[in-house]
């Protein structure tokens, strides 16, 4: 087997360990955590951060541009989320890892800061009294210096009681990683945004009894707080501009919403993009935090730059890929290198070095080095009418190969969420289930995000009746064009997915021959208990799914859209995997025995030591070989 190595990293870009075209690859291909995760590049253009590594190690590799020398930092039992320049000399990886707390085994978020060399500097708010009891610390901002330092968002001594504990404002010093509060918030605080100087700018807050946003804004100048948007006249808030002391805000007006920037000081705005369809994201600077274009989240996820420059870079990377995203991940503060990530729903991520200056582009690696070469799914973005008449988003997946796209098997995969959209983005998922021969339908139901607040707020509650037969009409749909088989369909589903899965397989099992559900909800009324930790995220996560699904006032709506409620001799055969440390796991217990109680046939898996399904190589294709023998089963390709 030969191995070539990147020019520039040292990662390694193997095709010749690629299935045929004739034998599908293995679940491990898939499954396995990406060999480049994520990549930056520092401000002055001369290095690389990249996150990534073995199927079972994650490593951070510094590479210096232009000469041979990198560095490696192997993150142990640690796995890794992002990793940032912070300054020209230091870096930044936000890791999760297992530690106990009072005989309990929780997962925690942390931000670890490295140097050029890849040696430890230190871990941020490592020491820090109540900012040790956060499940995850978040960095807002850094501000660069003779002693850098970030502003980030964690548990501290809160406004009002006396030693209470609430979100707070934190500065952290690189070097040492100690810190302290600079502002004190309360439960409702979800969010705080800063000036480059690290003054707090934005406070976001979210009212836990009425769910209401308001945004209070502190202009150049002034020391007061002063209340710059509410809910009636916003939807989300996107960030703070330091050089125009002015916010980005999406605003609902009538028919239509739009992305506006409005000024601080005199509250005005300036309408920068409209849409009545798919959402679109304003995109700023990360080196000045200047508007330079925006971003459609449905469809081809291309960025419309507002930036002639920029434009112009993306114009000649579109060129170079054509049939692809060439998406510009991070560049250089002047703008002389460029990582990219080019991809698409049928094709893994390749990362690339784009350099303005020469016109040449060098290749970083890949995501999935197992998967080079072979031939994966094509997709379709399509469109459906529900029963009612709304229009519903939809992904399809084709099986590889197909020469015959006639009444072929189909899984339905609806996303978790509800809150929550699949987007133009390649899935390893949905491209496994596709090399085994399945047709596969990703449908937006109404409540997902990415579209309109109208199409979103269409799900509240709704989550037993309209969102159930969307995704039964989606099916339809493709039956109708002579693409599915209606005897041969399966639902499988992650978190809300998986509800779906199971109030498919326990409501409507003529409609599915079997259901599959990772981590997925049984028990609604356990959903909207009690949060499983003080943190302000567990609260949010509270407040989220009251919203969605009712309060525990509402027991029996809860309890008749429970699949648990609704086990009969009639339930198809259901597959149950769930995550020895996950917040579902009593449910999916609780639902294999309803199902044997029954009679049923319910096949049930436990991942051992996560939390997440995707957390590990391991537990990822572990979850996927299961779900392929399931189907094989119980939807065999062959007739």
């Amino acid at each position: 087997m030969s191995c070539r190595l990147a020019s520039l990293v040292l990662i390694p870009l193997c095709a010749a360990t690629a299935a045929s075209a004739q034998t599908p690859p293995p679940a491990s291909a898939f499954g396995r955590l990406p060999a480049i995760q994520d990549v930056d590049i520092s401000p002055d253009g001369q290095r690389l951060a990249i996150l990534g590594g073995g199927p079972e190690e994650r490593l951070v590799t510094v590479s210096k541009l232009d000469t041979s020398e990198f560095h490696v930092l192997k993150l142990g039992p640690a796995s890794g989320r992002e990793v940032n320049f912070a300054t020209n000399q230091y870096i930044v990886v936000d890791i999760e890892y297992w530690t106990e707390f009072e005989r309990q085994k929780l997962r925690l978020g942390r931000s670890a800061v490295i140097d050029t060399h890849a040696q430890r500097v230190s871990y941020l708010l490592e020491k820090q009294g109540p900012a040790t009891l956060t499940r995850g610390h978040r960095i807002v901002d850094v501000v660069d210096g003779e002693a850098p330092y970030a502003i980030m968002i964690a548990l501290g001594t809160g406004i009002g009681a006396q030693g209470a504990l609430a979100p707070a404002l934190w500065r952290a010093e690189l070097k040492s990683g100690t810190g302290k509060v600079i502002e004190r918030g309360s439960w409702a605080v979800r969010e705080w945004d800063t000036d480059q100087t690290g003054e707090a700018r934005v406070r976001w807050e979210v009212d836990p009894a009425t769910r209401r946003h308001t945004l209070f804004g502190r202009s150049k100048g002034s020391d007061a707080w002063k209340q710059v948007a509410s809910g009636e006249e916003f939807d989300l808030f996107y960030g703070y501009s330091d050089t125009e002391d002015a916010i980005y805000i999406t605003r609902v007006i009538p028919g239509a919403e739009a992305v506006v920037r409005r000024s601080l000081t005199s509250l005005a705005d300036e309408e920068l993009a409209r849409w009545t369809d798919n959402s679109v994201l304003p995109v700023l600077d990360p080196h000045t935090d200047r508007f330079l274009g925006t971003l459609q989240t449905f469809g081809a996820m291309e960025v419309e730059w507002h930036d002639a420059e920029l434009a112009g870079v993306q114009g000649v990377l579109n060129k170079l890929h054509p049939g692809r995203v060439a998406d510009i991940w991070m560049w250089s503060a002047d703008r002389s290198r460029f990582v990219v990530r080019v991809y698409g729903m049928d094709a893994a991520p390749e990362w690339r070095l784009y350099d303005s200056k020469k016109r040449e582009i060098s290749p970083i690696g890949v995501s999935y080095p197992e998967l080079q070469g072979a031939t994966l799914g094509t997709h379709r973005v399509i469109r459906y009418k529900a029963r009612d008449g709304l229009d519903i988003p939809a992904l399809v997946t084709l099986p590889p190969g197909s020469a015959n796209l006639k009444n072929l098997p189909l899984v339905v995969l609806p996303h978790d969420g509800p809150g929550d959209y699949d987007s133009y983005e390649f899935s390893w998922l949905a491209q496994f289930l596709a090399t085994r021969g399945y047709v596969v339908l990703q449908p937006q139901y109404r409540g997902s995000e990415g579209f309109t607040a109208a199409f979103r707020d269409a799900g509240l509650k709704e989550h037993a009746g309209k969102i159930q037969t969307d995704v039964v009409d989606g099916v339809a749909h493709l039956v109708a064009e002579g693409l599915a088989d209606p005897s041969r369909v399966c639902i499988a589903g992650v978190g809300f997915g998986g509800y779906l899965a199971l109030a498919g397989a326990t409501q409507n099992p003529g409609a599915y021959r079997c259901a599959a559900s990772i981590n997925g909800y049984a028990d609604l009324a356990m959903q909207v208990g009690k949060p499983r930790a003080n943190g302000p995220s567990d609260r949010r996560r509270l407040g989220y799914w009251q919203r969605i699904l009712g309060t525990a006032t509402d027991r029996e709506a809860l309890a008749e859209a429970s699949p648990i409620r609704k086990v009969s001799e009639q339930t198809s055969p259901v597959l149950l995997v769930a995550s020895e440390r996950g917040a579902h796991l009593a449910q999916a217990k609780m639902m294999r025995a309803a199902l044997q109680k029954h009679g049923r046939a319910v096949q049930y898996d436990e991942l051992a030591g996560v939390e997440a399904w995707d957390e590990t190589s391991a537990s990822r294709t572990r979850t996927l070989e299961t779900l392929g023998d399931f189907l094989a089963t119980h939807l065999p390709v062959s007739r």
